[in-house]
């Protein structure tokens, strides 16, 4: 008897392990049925982009954040909103998609939690990000490059938003943080294009 229900029980977990898997899977195939997109990656069009960004999403690891507009500080800072909620995107810089870099920012972590951006630090080149736009539409875009530059050591490092290319510009803190000036010491910066 107590075999035939030890049998059972093996068969029950089994098949609730089945079945998460198949949820799990279902979902992340889903997630990504959703996302209709227009790919950007390789074309060379003169179309431009009249729609600001409302989302950015990250594909692989089913991670989506709100993007809010942001400007610069009286320190020519890009001004990042607070909290883990919502990326900023530098409302000077062109509409992501279009000629020029495009720049959006987040916190790595806020308040010991962490946020969507600290997956800059895990993201894969060749990786695909999507960005939502307030019209509804979705373009795809390919990560093309990462680099971690040290404000400890190079300060007044600027980025470049004026270009012939269309590209997005990632950033995030990164690398240890630094108590006396309540700030990390590295910042990570992801192109997609």
């Amino acid at each position: 008897m107590k075999k035939i229900i030890l049998v059972g029980i093996v068969i029950i977990g089994l098949s609730f392990g089945y079945y998460s898997l198949k949820t799990t899977n279902s979902l992340r195939a889903n997630f990504k049925e959703e996302v209709t997109t227009k790919k950007v990656v390789g074309e060379e069009k003169e179309e431009v982009i009249d729609s600001i960004p409302n989302k950015i999403i990250f594909i692989e690891d089913g991670i989506g954040l709100p993007i809010n507009e942001t400007e610069i500080d009286s320190h020519e800072r890009m001004i990042v909103p607070e909290g883990l909620k919502m990326a900023g995107w530098l409302k000077t810089s062109p509409i992501p998609g279009n000629v020029g870099n495009s720049l959006i920012a987040a916190h790595r972590d806020w308040n010991n939690k962490l946020g969507a951006f600290k997956y800059l630090e895990d993201i894969k080149i060749g990786e695909i990000v999507v960005i939502e736009y307030k019209n509804g539409e979705n373009r795809e875009f390919k990560v093309s490059s990462k680099e971690i530059i040290d404000i400890k050591t190079n300060p007044n490092a600027k980025i470049e938003i004026n270009s012939n290319k269309r590209m997005i510009t990632l950033i995030s803190c990164t690398g240890a943080f630094d108590t006396k000036i309540k700030s990390y010491t590295q910042r990570a910066l992801v192109t997609l294009e």
